[in-house]
């Protein structure tokens, strides 16, 4: 950004005023007077379609910790420093400050797909557990 872009920038800013910070509401909770774009939640689920809703997580949680420790295991195989002869014999240069790794296609599918289950993984289980916040069972 240029320092005229900047400038302009800097003082347009200024003219707004300082920035609010945003309003965090616990569930169940009134909003602020004209506080208009926060959503609020009135009413509460029972304890007990909560604690439902929560023990069907379980299943879940466990999936997600196995399938974060099979990644980290074919991690760990698949991803090994080369030693100095190894870089020499294939002409990579060393600078001592990066870490060189060579990794074949198909180590490279795995670990992606690996990775991205647990990525997917872990955001259904979010997904899940505030709606079991609210009481409501869905598929994690």
């Amino acid at each position: 950004m240029s320092v005229e872009r900047q400038s302009r920038a800097f003082s347009s800013a200024q003219k707004k005023g300082p920035a609010s910070a945003p309003t965090l509401l616990s569930r169940g909770s009134q909003s602020a007077k004209g506080n208009s774009n926060v959503e609020t939640h009135n009413t509460r689920a029972s304890d007990e379609a909560i604690v439902a809703a929560m023990r069907m997580l379980e299943g879940p949680i466990h999936s997600l910790l196995m399938m974060s420790e099979i990644m980290g295991d074919a991690f760990d195989h698949d991803v090994q420093e080369l030693d100095i002869d190894t870089l020499e014999k294939r002409g990579i240069p060393r600078d001592g400050k990066s870490m060189k790794i060579i990794l074949t296609r198909g180590q490279i599918d795995r670990l992606s797909f690996l990775w991205n289950d647990v990525i997917h993984r872990a955001a259904k289980l979010q997904k899940a557990y505030l709606a079991a916040l609210d009481g409501k069972e869905i598929a994690a």
